[in-house]
């Protein structure tokens, strides 16, 4: 027996692996009308890393982020 089959067994929820085709045609549209990735990904459930790679699949550019990440390495504001 799998691991996933003796989770579910067991009664744990599992979350969702991923977005089903139909799905990545909605968020690939969601996202060309202007929404982010972290709002389509809370639409659907799933992380907006999820979301990205997805759409990188299909092709579609990538906007820039809104605010940068902020490195591990940049000194903290004090």
């Amino acid at each position: 027996m799998t691991v996933l089959k003796r989770l579910r067994a067991a009664g744990v929820k599992i979350r969702r692996q991923g977005l089903e085709p139909g799905q990545v045609d909605t968020a690939v549209a969601m996202y060309k009308a202007g929404q982010t990735l972290a709002q389509v990904g809370a639409h659907y459930g799933v992380a907006q890393g999820t979301v990205g790679r997805y759409l990188k699949e299909r092709g579609v550019t990538m906007r820039p982020p809104l605010v940068p990440a902020i490195s591990a390495s940049s000194p903290s504001a004090g």
